[in-house]
């Protein structure tokens, strides 16, 4: 028995573990705003650079990632304006202007057969919006039928999701968009707060930030596994592939610890 607590422990950190994500979001400081790559679950940042165009304390952003890519845009600056970043240097690869980019205050990404698109939350007649990534060309206007979008998040994951909901009245929460079809939108999970500001998604979770300095991560059953209080916000989140594990929950790391403890009673009993 106890050799199978040796073998299943490893496991369970393991399968939580086994993802490489880097995760990325825009603190909005008094000397102008950065990107930071930032650890989800301990809040410690690995590296950050300076967001492009930006002024002091502007908090209209959108931030989404793919492969070796960032995607910004600041809507206090430049309005529709995207910025193509290289997130190993902060290096700005590319620029380019959405046709129809109002009011931006959020960006998804999502890829399929070599194609790439952005989605964009916090449009003035309050939808989401679908471009082509490459140059932001043939805009999709009223994309799913989601209303007053906060956030919208893709990145990494190959998954849409947005924070809104899906008419006037309707409950607010957190939706998954089919990023193809413009379907209407799928109820995924409540929100954890009504003061969302970035969502970004890896594959493995759905991270949020908000107003309050929060940092929330979500699992793809829809349950919140974690609540980071930082000491500022972070407007606009995104994920690109990363050089290390997705870290493991605290509550995942006492999981495993306990079966270890259990396994070491039962041995001790059975001798």
């Amino acid at each position: 028995m106890f050799k199978k607590f040796l073998v299943v422990v490893p496991l369970v950190l393991f399968l939580f573990s086994n993802a490489y994500a880097d995760i990325w979001g825009v603190r909005a400081a008094s000397n102008g705003n950065e990107i930071l790559n930032i650890n989800p679950f301990s809040g410690s940042i690995i590296t950050s650079f300076a967001a492009p165009n930006f002024s002091s304390g502007n908090t209209a952003i959108g931030l989404a990632g793919w492969s070796n890519e960032l995607f910004y845009t600041n809507n206090d600056s430049e309005n529709g304006k995207i910025y193509v970043i290289n997130p190993s240097n902060g290096a700005v690869t590319n620029n380019f202007t959405l046709s129809g980019g109002w009011g931006i205050n959020g960006l998804g990404y999502y890829s399929s057969a070599g194609a790439g698109y952005l989605y964009t939350s916090g449009c003035s007649v309050l939808d989401v919006h679908r471009y082509d990534a490459i140059n932001g060309a043939n805009p999709q206007y009223y994309w799913s039928n989601i209303y007053n979008p906060l956030s919208i998040a893709g990145d990494n994951g190959g998954k849409i999701f947005a924070a809104g909901s899906v008419g006037v009245g309707t409950a607010f929460g957190i939706y998954q968009i089919d990023p193809l079809t413009g379907t209407d939108a799928v109820w995924f999970t409540n929100a954890p707060s009504e003061g969302i500001v970035g969502m970004a998604y890896d594959g493995t979770y759905l991270y949020i930030s908000d107003t309050a300095d929060k940092l929330y991560t979500i699992n793809n059953a829809g349950q919140l596994v974690n609540t980071l209080q930082l000491d500022y916000a972070l407007y606009g989140l995104g994920s690109t592939e990363g050089t290390g594990s997705v870290p493991v929950p605290a509550a995942i790391w006492l999981l495993g610890s306990g079966l270890l403890g259990l396994a070491g009673i039962r041995r001790k009993i059975k001798n």
